[in-house]
């Protein structure tokens, strides 16, 4: 059911993942030949989403990805390789989350600070790379929760969002659609891989 996952690529786009683990004998030179954002830490070595690699709807580096990517298959693929959801419903299901993500994306992306900005207030001020790149995610829940952090720090927060609350709910409702469909979950700490 490969064909299913052309076209949709909400696991390689920065929807569902701020990030993706590479294991030990993964090549990282394809994506860094793409620009990726890598990030180490005592634990792990992860590239940050969207991937640079994942181009009009599929992956251009697809014979050397990722192990993590190569693994990943989410609820919904799965639900349609065991024959409980048709390869249609399927691509109804997705059509939505895209479309939902499109609408959704720019519009909390106007309610975060700048990340340029975000990234230099960080230098001159002093601020953890970590709460950098809070304000820097693509994920659709990082972006949530920068809006809501951000909206809550503007004078009259609740007014704030209330003015924003449409927002705020389709952003609501596309994860939770990703939750129950595509069996991905609402992360504390949205440095999970794929």
């Amino acid at each position: 059911m490969a064909e299913m996952c052309l076209g949709c690529g909400l696991c390689c786009d920065g929807t569902a993942f701020d990030s993706t683990a590479l294991e030990a004998g993964d090549d990282p030179g394809p994506l860094q030949q793409l620009h990726a954002v890598f990030v180490a830490d005592k634990d792990s070595t992860r590239f940050e989403q969207p991937c640079p690699a994942f181009s009009s709807g599929c992956c251009s580096v697809y014979a050397s990805r990722p192990l993590a990517c190569r693994s990943y298959s989410c609820a919904l693929l799965l639900a349609v390789d065991e024959g409980e959801v048709e390869l249609d419903d399927a691509r109804s299901i997705i059509a939505t989350a895209i479309a939902s993500r499109d609408r959704v994306r720019p519009a909390l992306l106007a309610l975060v600070p700048s990340p340029t900005l975000a990234a230099l207030d960080a230098i001159v001020f002093g601020i953890a790379r970590p709460a950098v790149r809070v304000l820097a995610t693509q994920s659709i829940q990082g972006l949530l929760a920068s809006a809501r952090a951000h909206l809550g720090s503007l004078d009259d927060p609740a007014a704030q969002l209330v003015e924003h609350a449409s927002v705020l709910a389709e952003a609501d409702a596309l994860l939770e659609l990703l939750a129950t469909r595509f069996g991905i979950g609402r992360w504390p700490d949205s440095q999970v891989s794929a």
